[in-house]
């Protein structure tokens, strides 16, 4: 069974750790801004555990403005550059254009069925074996402090959907890898934030949702659809997803510095944990009847199909925007991937999830 772990119980592990400094030195401001929900245990369990971890250190003052109050999903890089905001999620899928490198870990989202070995391995991989990473980060003017990513992928839809039949000449909002098997299914994939989502099912302008379970709690659309087809189809991870303005990381101290490492793998497994134990509790919803279904044979064959192209898929993509040696860095992820199914291994809280990462990777990170 998923737990789902309280923000009290998160910034008590966090500050249990002995990681965390308490130096009496003046405090850094800091901004959190971002546009997501705080509905979203993203936030819940991720970042205002996180904020809390860092407020309690001494180190820093952080106010938080979240809900699209400072920056969108589409204004969170520019944000980051202006010096609108100091902490904040990247939602890389959005961002192609200018962050290539990161997207090569989101366009390998259909291979990642295992989302905690998924995580590891990315952050491993960004972290302490891709010169790439580090030098897009610098010029993007963010430090990359850990990764998330979603639960896989499923079809929320208004009408019931099984068959390879039933989804042909739907419209189905998409993003990342998923677009790409919308297409393969014969229907029209249709790419807004999931901040929009919930005003393109009420409109009618989609079908169906392509996105986690917990969907249905967080952005409220168990109020508009009530079909769920357990297609396999991967998940849509963000690298870099905790982000902090690089310029003025610069500017911190040592052991500032070492505060907003040292307090990321609890931030981190919290929102991973936490996100896993949103879709049991978003199909729970009081009143509502979830019809759930399976996917059919058929359907889920075109689906395979698919998402065995997406690695080729990746490779072609990164080498079009230029990325150096994108077949090499496919290889470590998909090698690191291989390495962290074993290692999440009977790994079911968020506290031995973040020792985990303590270990394999944030212990070897030199700050720059």
């Amino acid at each position: 069974m998923t737990i789902t772990p309280t923000l009290r119980q998160l910034t008590a592990a966090v500050l249990a750790t002995g990681l965390v400094g308490t130096a009496a030195t003046a405090q850094e401001s800091i901004l959190f801004g971002t546009y997501v929900s705080d509905t979203t245990q993203l936030n819940i369990a991720g970042f205002h555990p996180y904020v809390d971890a860092l407020n309690e250190s001494g180190e820093f003052d952080v106010s938080s403005l979240t809900d699209g109050a400072v920056v969108s999903a589409r204004t969170t890089l520019s944000g980051l550059a202006d010096g609108i905001v100091d902490l904040t999620y990247i939602p890389a899928v959005y961002y192609p254009a200018e962050l290539p490198v990161t997207n090569v870990f989101v366009n390998l989202g259909a291979t990642m069925s295992n989302v905690p070995a998924a995580i590891g391995a990315i952050i491993e991989v960004s972290k302490l074996d891709c010169p790439q990473c580090e030098a897009e980060g610098e010029k993007m003017n963010f430090v990359d402090l850990g990764s998330w990513s979603l639960t896989p992928y499923r079809l929320l839809c208004s009408n019931p959907v099984e068959t390879a039949e039933d989804v042909k000449g739907l419209r189905i909002r998409a993003a990342g890898h998923t677009i790409a098997i919308v297409n393969a299914m014969g229907a029209t994939p249709t790419n807004v934030p999931s901040s929009e989502v919930y005003e393109v099912v009420q409109r009618g302008q989609v079908d169906c949702v392509f996105a986690p379970i917990a969907w249905l709690d967080e952005y409220a659309l168990g109020e508009l659809v009530h079909n769920v087809t357990m297609v396999s189809a991967g998940t849509i991870p963000s690298a870099a997803a905790f982000a902090f303005r690089r310029d003025k990381f610069d500017d911190l101290s040592p052991e500032q510095r070492k505060v907003l490492l040292d307090a990321a793998p609890m931030a981190v497994a919290g929102a991973l944990f936490g996100t896993q134990g949103s879709d049991v509790s978003a199909l729970e919803r009081d009143g509502v009847t979830f019809n759930v279904t399976e996917a059919s044979a058929d359907l889920q064959a075109v689906i395979d199909e698919a998402v065995q192209a997406q690695v080729a898929g990746a490779v072609e993509t990164a080498n079009a925007a230029g990325v150096e040696d994108a077949q090499g860095l496919v290889d470590k992820y998909l090698a690191a991937y291989a390495r962290w199914e074993g290692l999440v291994e009977g790994v079911d809280t968020p506290e031995a999830y973040a020792q985990l990462l303590r270990d394999e990777i944030y212990s070897k990170i030199e700050m720059k």
